[in-house]
């Protein structure tokens, strides 16, 4: 019996002995565990698929942990466990990141090619002229976007957030483009309604055209304050309608004579010197001459 005690407690001490010797330096599996997940942080898993490898990385720190502070005939064998854990974890992190990597380069591809179009649609809308600080700023992060797509493999959701906010602001230029296009139509129609009706106005208190009445003469046309407001400038008239007047002193009721606008200041004294020094066909015939 005290042989079989004695065989039972030299096995235990072997045991205890062994599990000493296996820890005296971390276990290949640690090491193993440690690379693992570098590949999975180098394969963009922190941008991608980060609660896996956060559970990896957690896994890996509970691994070190028993490592260093577990009990000595239990630590060897917890801490290849929990490596063995991590491994196949990071493996996972490693293989769905660059699934996700690929899927979201895709997406960023589709993403730019898109902005690209709507930049041009958005110059058509003539958002780079009504709204050029706006239009400028969302190709400004455009450009970014692609900047930052080309140089880091691990950001393509970075880049399609950015294009996303570069959209938002080609969308903003456009609406800003067709309020101030509209504005100026409406500032460009109310400027026409008013020159036009100013242009009525005039026409009314200054015609272009008038219609004879009877006992109407040129001089008396040519006194109205609608007309010239000076009887002595009637050859104004009569220049202008000599196709319907064959004599100055004579016209008809019905005639619709043309009276001259924007005429010069000289046309104007060469007028008023011809009425003045005219012959008239008896003396003193319309007015006494001075």
């Amino acid at each position: 019996m005290k042989k079989l005690l004695g065989l039972i407690g030299l096995v235990g001490l072997l045991v205890v002995l062994s599990g000493v010797a296996c820890c005296t330096k971390p276990p290949e599996e640690l090491a193993m565990a440690k690379d693992a997940v570098k590949k999975a942080e180098n394969a963009c898993a922190a941008d991608y698929v980060k609660s896996e490898l956060d559970k990896a990385k957690e896994t890996l720190d509970k691994a070190n942990t028993r490592y260093e502070s577990g009990k000595r005939w239990r630590r060897c064998t917890e801490t290849k466990n929990l490596s063995m854990q991590t491994i196949e974890l990071a493996k996972k992190a490693e293989t769905d990141a660059l699934a996700e990597k690929e899927k979201a380069k895709k997406e960023a591809e589709e993403y730019i090619a898109k902005l690209e179009k709507c930049i041009e649609k958005a110059k058509g809308e003539e958002a780079n002229v009504y709204a050029k600080d706006e239009f400028n700023q969302a190709v400004a992060k455009y450009e970014e976007a692609k900047k930052l797509f080309a140089s880091d493999e691990c950001k393509y959701n970075q880049v399609k957030d950015m294009l996303d906010e570069a959209h938002e602001m080609l969308k903003k230029s456009v609406a800003i483009a067709k309020a101030e296009k509209e504005r100026i139509a409406e500032e460009k129609r109310k400027a026409e309604e008013a020159a036009r009706k100013a242009a009525e106005e005039e026409l009314k208190n200054h015609p272009k055209e008038w219609t004879v009445v009877k006992g109407e003469c040129l001089w008396k046309i040519a006194g109205y304050d609608k007309i010239y407001g000076d009887p002595f400038q009637w050859p104004l008239i009569y220049k202008a309608n000599k196709s319907q007047i064959k004599d100055p002193d004579l016209i008809y009721p019905g005639q619709v004579l043309t009276i001259p606008r924007n005429v010069s200041e000289e046309e104007v004294k060469q007028a008023i010197k011809e009425a003045k020094n005219r012959t008239w066909p008896v003396e003193n015939f319309l007015f006494d001459g001075k």
